[in-house]
């Protein structure tokens, strides 16, 4: 008797140790007189079984805690006498059935069973325990709950018996006698269906039944008595059809999720007289028709219709819904969305991606949308933007048209689009386009891959990025550019531009990143743009550079100049270059790199010349290359290189590609050398 004398004790706390048994009487404070305890906790130990008496000598026990042990079996009589206890907690053990272990327990009030492994709960078990008012039974392994399980106990207020395999219809009998029933959470089950007035006699607030077998239809009758619920999640069940009526004892009803459905046909009027309606989530079901929103709903805010079969939104198809603010139609099979078939008048979300719209965009589709935060209509097959298509939308900051078979885009699209501050056109067919020039805020407009002969026709002072490769464009002396003056980045490559530099192009002061590759360069006068970080200009008929060529570029720190048409670097040409990284100059007719030829390249990490007409490389050449790490030099036709010398010259020097088949990798060992006589020999023939 570890306690004994402790006749004044209450609580008694034994919680996280590792007790693995307890003997009968071993919490006893006396040998003859009862405790006073209220409390005892016995959780988080190792306790497997439990003598019968154990529990014996403790009349006034209020709440016993045995959860987090490995209980497996608990005998009949383990709880006699314990009349005044009101909450017992044996969740997280191990326990199969509980038959008769409960029924002595008449003033229980909390009971949590979650988390063993019961597989069957009978009525005799629990419906004794008249006083109870909350069970949780979750998380087991229950298949059947029989209907007279909760008969007799009226106070019962709150039922858990969410994941577990119950694989039964929910009969309208289990909660008849539970009027003051206000939670019930049943999901994650394998429940098939609701018989009708199954909550008819209930004050139910709160009810979760997602992830069920739920098939069928929802009636009038499937959720009567639910007066007082807000919210309710019936998701990832088989329901096929909402009838009429069904939800019209729901009156307070605020959030409604009936996603992941089979639903394929939503009667008119089944959420009629649900005024309190602001979330409703019908997405991936196969609804093909809406015309249950004409004559309910009219306090939406937010609806989500992705993932079903819609194929045409008809005007007036949310006439009554004024109040959306979010709508979510994206993946379905959308061809066509006619004139004011979107509630645009608060709308400032809409997604529309994963469709097939195409032609034609009208007036009245997309605008006037006051509130409309962004649009994405990339990905579609529209042919058309007509004029007025993109009006009245004051705080639209981005508009995504990209990937689409646009030919033409009117004029006056994008009247009073004043807070735009991307606009991406890309991957359409436009040879022509004019910005309207209120877009005075656009930041950053994506135009590659066009059909582009011309740059836009537009005044625009605010442009940090600008996109225009893969076009047509020959002449860049236009007016597009002549307030650019504040462009960052200009991407121009893929078109067939000979020259340049021209008034607009030179004042281009802030340019940071500038890709002009794959035109018909010969010269460009680089002097004007002294805040460059990146410069591509490979793919041209650059014949020369020198020191001049690279003057006042400090910032430079990736220069990419292959695929031209150079023969030799002089003494110095690098020279000014402060924080170059990475030079690219494969792809070239150059003979030889005299001393000085990479002078300047103190930082550089990576240098590429590869694919030129070396036939000798001095790697002494290299000595102020300090910082290098990857050198590149395969296709040329040099037949001898000293890499253990590489290995001091450049001390940091991490790979050297030296042909097309082979690649050394080194790693500061000591001594290396490997002299190359056929380049085109396979790497295992040369490791022989």
């Amino acid at each position: 008797m570890v306690f004994k004398n402790l006749a004044t004790l209450k609580s008694l706390n034994l919680s996280r140790n590792a007790i693995e048994e307890l003997e009968a009487y071993s919490l006893s404070v006396h040998e003859s007189r009862d405790s006073l305890i209220q409390i005892i906790d016995l959780s988080y130990n190792k306790i497997k079984s439990l003598p019968s008496k154990v529990f014996q000598g403790h009349p006034l026990l209020n709440e016993l805690r045995l959860d987090h042990n490995n209980i497996q079996i608990l005998s009949d009589d383990i709880f006699n006498n314990l009349i005044k206890m009101t909450t017992l907690n044996l969740s997280h053990n191990q326990i199969l059935s509980l038959n008769m272990t409960l029924i002595n327990l008449k003033g229980l009030e909390n009971l949590d069973l979650s988390f063993n492994k019961l597989t069957k709960v009978s009525g005799y078990e629990l419906n004794r325990l008249t006083s109870l008012v909350s069970v949780n039974l979750s998380h087991n392994a229950i298949v059947n709950i029989e209907s007279n399980c909760f008969n007799q106990i009226f106070n019962l207020e709150v039922v858990d018996i969410s994941n577990n395999k119950i694989n039964s219809v929910l009969e309208n009998l289990m909660f008849v006698n539970n009027i003051k029933l206000r939670y019930f959470d049943m999901g994650q089950n394998n429940m098939t269906g609701i018989q009708n007035d199954s909550f008819k006699h209930n004050i139910i607030d709160y009810i979760n039944l997602e992830k069920n077998n739920i098939s069928g239809e929802m009636t009038g009758s499937t959720f009567v008595g639910l007066k007082r619920i807000k919210s309710l999640n019936v998701t990832y069940q088989k329901i096929e059809v909402i009838r009429k009526g069904a939800f019209v004892d729901t009156e307070s009803l605020m959030f409604l999720n009936l996603s992941s459905n089979n639903i394929n046909l939503v009667e008119n009027s089944s959420f009629s007289q649900l005024p309190n309606m602001t979330i409703l989530d019908l997405s991936h079901n196969k609804i093909s028709q809406m015309d249950f929103f004409k004559d309910s709903l009219v306090n939406l805010s937010e609806v989500y219709l992705n993932n079903n079969l819609l194929s045409i939104l008809y005007t007036d198809t949310f006439i009554n819904q004024t109040n959306i603010k979010k709508l979510d139609i994206s993946y379905n099979l959308i061809v066509t969305i006619e004139r004011n078939s979107l509630p645009l008048l608060n709308l400032q979300y809409l997604y529309v991606t994963g469709n097939s719209l195409a032609g034609v965009i009208s007036p009245d589709i997309f605008s006037p949308a006051r509130y409309l935060r962004f649009l994405d209509l990339s990905c579609f097959n529209i042919s058309k933007i007509e004029n007025l298509s993109f009006i009245n939308m004051p705080v639209i900051t981005r508009m995504n048209l990209s990937n689409n078979i646009i030919e033409e885009i009117g004029p006056n699209s994008f009247n009073n689009v004043s807070n735009m501050y991307s606009l991406d056109v890309s991957h359409n067919r436009l040879k022509n386009l004019q910005i309207d020039d209120s877009l005075d805020h656009l930041k950053a407009v994506y135009l590659n891959n066009n059909r582009l002969q011309h740059l836009p026709s537009a005044l625009l002072s605010n442009m940090l990025y600008v996109d225009l490769s893969h076009n047509n464009i020959s002449n860049v002396n236009n007016v597009f550019l002549r307030f650019a003056r504040n462009l960052k980045v200009l991407r121009i490559s893929n078109n067939i531009i000979k020259n340049f530099n021209n008034d607009f192009t030179n004042s281009l002061t802030q340019l940071s990143d500038l890709n002009l590759s794959y035109n018909h360069i010969a010269y460009i006068n680089l002097s004007y743009y002294k805040e460059l970080n990146n410069l591509d200009i490979s793919s041209n008929q650059i014949k020369y550079i020198n020191s001049t060529f690279l003057k006042n570029l400090d910032y430079l720190q990736s220069l990419d100049i292959s695929n031209n048409n150079i023969t030799q670097l002089p003494p110095g040409t690098f020279q000014n270059m402060k924080i170059l990284k990475f030079l690219n100059l494969s792809s070239n007719h150059i003979a030889k790199l005299r001393f000085g030829s990479v002078k300047g390249l103190h930082k550089t990490e990576v240098l590429d010349i590869s694919k030129n007409e070396l036939t000798e490389m001095d790697v002494d050449v290299l000595h102020e290359c300090l910082e290098l790490k990857k050198i590149l030099i395969d296709f040329n036709h040099i037949k001898e290189f000293d890499i253990e010398k590489l290995t001091h010259v450049t001390p940091n020097i991490r790979s050297v590609s030296l042909g097309a088949e082979l690649e050394a990798w080194v790693f500061a060992m000591p001594l290396l050398k490997l002299v190359l006589f056929n380049l085109n020999q396979r790497a295992s023939d040369l490791g022989q």
